[in-house]
């Protein structure tokens, strides 16, 4: 039984793997989880950007709009690394 919680009851409760799509295959439990739904969004909104940026942006030297948010995004993550 699944309990539905529409309330955070601790700050920790964001980071709780929740399997979306249970599957298990044997011993291996490869269930869809929240954390693979966000990996998936997050790939996506890169990829769209990046198409945004190099086919819309007809690949010229002076930057677009487009590819300035993109390399401000990368600086950004990669100084949280």
């Amino acid at each position: 039984k699944i309990k539905k919680k529409f309330m955070l009851y601790s700050p920790l409760e964001q980071f709780e793997i929740v399997p979306l799509i249970p599957l298990r295959i044997g011993s291996f439990d490869i269930s869809f989880t929240n954390a693979t739904l966000m990996m998936i969004l997050s790939a996506g909104l890169v990829i769209v950007l990046t198409q945004l940026v190099t086919v819309n942006g007809n690949g010229s030297l002076v930057p677009s709009r487009w590819q300035t948010v993109l390399e401000e995004i990368y600086l950004l993550l990669a100084g949280m690394v």
